[in-house]
């Protein structure tokens, strides 16, 4: 049997194969009344947080039976994306539900729940799920709970578990932190972000004049639909975007750990670096969709988006700035969209620049964008320095674990 690389001193006993049948439980309450258990999902980047980006609750709640309890330090996996590391424990107090379709058990050992925690997502374990994976193609491959419970791997002594765990717990002290940091700046921006489009913060020029007054158009004087279409395949599947009401637009591999297109991208929509995409999915704190500028590469998405080009009259960043903010978003598209039976938005392309929006002129716009990217960029850079402590609590893992 082998040993870690990394080892505390003291510690010098083979690690022994314990059955995973001794360490969990699989736990399957169902949630009756789900009004008392608010409804979260699992990502490999964010863990387990509440369904509050891309879901409609009223929507996806078709029986009482889908969803499942988790209550406080109970696991939670997704057996889809289990291969890319999508497992997390539930640090919250109070119960929640989650998809019927996780995996969701509890630690019935003497092992610290963080130690598992720690465990189970090393890249030992990813690993580990790849090979016990079922399914053809890497997008259908899944890991269920009848396949990961027959698991026995080695494991230390639970007095150097808990050495192991202590250490990690200051590095996850660190990141805890560090995030803290980030969500402080991120108040700071939208605090700015909200007296600026209350017109209570104005700039001047550089002369130290006043800007012009702010005018009211309809979007249709900024924006203008382009229509063009992925027909030639020039993007494929690793080009496909998502848009995300806190990321905005992204690659959706890179942001979802796998593509969600069909068979073919031929039909979808392009989207240059600075086109405009409009969401047509309800959110919860934006439930006619949202408005986001692609600030990256360029790339394609469905045909379930809408895809417009600024005009010279318009900055993009300035736009996607102005709706960030939820009251600007929902405010403006609420008399442009109707809303289906299934909850999807009944709205035309060219409808949706059919509102008003009031903005400064062109040169105050790129003012106030400059301004806030100021602390788009201080995110930035504090999130590479997360990054940092993310990549260093890995290799310990990998140093410290089999």
């Amino acid at each position: 049997m082998k040993t870690p690389t990394l080892r505390f001193k003291g510690f010098t006993d083979e690690w022994k194969l314990v059955s995973f049948k001794t360490l969990f439980s699989e736990v399957n309450e169902k949630t009756g009344d789900i009004e008392k258990y608010p409804l979260y999902s699992l990502t490999v980047q964010d863990g387990i947080t509440k369904k509050t980006d891309r879901y409609n609750r009223e929507f996806l709640v078709k029986k009482e039976d889908n969803f499942k309890i988790v209550k406080s330090e109970y696991f939670v996996s997704n057996p889809m994306n289990m291969t890319i590391g999508a497992l997390a424990r539930y640090k919250g107090s109070k119960d929640i539900s989650v998809s019927g379709y996780y995996n969701v058990f509890k630690n019935i050992s003497n092992y610290k729940n963080q130690f598992l925690e720690d465990y189970l997502k090393s890249s030992k374990m990813i690993s580990v799920y790849k090979n016990i994976a079922t399914g053809s193609l890497i997008e259908k491959q899944r890991v269920h709970y009848s396949q990961f419970i027959e698991l026995s791997m080695p494991l230390p002594s639970v007095d150097e578990a808990n050495k192991i765990s202590n250490f990690m717990e200051t590095i996850n002290e660190k990141i805890l932190l560090q995030q803290e940091k980030i969500d402080l700046l991120k108040e700071q921006r939208k605090s700015y972000m909200q007296k600026i489009f209350n017109q209570k913060l104005r700039f001047k020029d550089e002369n130290g004049n006043e800007f012009p007054e702010w005018k009211t158009n309809k979007l249709s004087y900024y924006l203008y639909e382009h229509k063009i279409r992925n027909y030639d395949e020039t993007y494929s599947k690793e080009d496909v975007l998502s848009v995300s009401g806190e990321h905005g637009i992204v690659n959706q591999i890179a942001f979802q750990g796998r593509s969600f297109a069909g068979q073919s991208v031929a039909n979808y929509h392009v989207v240059h670096k600075g086109d405009i995409v409009y969401t047509k999915s309800p959110l919860k704190s934006n439930p006619y969709g949202i408005i986001k500028c692609n600030k990256g590469i360029n790339g394609i998405v469905s045909t379930l988006y809408a895809v417009y080009s600024c005009k010279e009259t318009i900055h993009g960043e300035f736009l996607d700035y102005y709706f960030q903010l939820d009251d600007n978003t929902n405010s403006y598209l609420r008399p442009l969209v109707n809303k289906g039976a299934k909850n999807d938005m009944k709205v035309n392309n060219e409808t949706v620049l059919q509102g008003e929006i009031t903005i400064p002129s062109l040169k105050e716009q790129k003012k106030i964008s400059v301004f806030l990217s100021f602390f788009d960029k201080k995110i930035k850079f504090e999130r590479v320095v997360l990054k940092s402590l993310i990549e260093q609590k890995n290799y310990f893992m990998q140093q410290m674990f089999i």
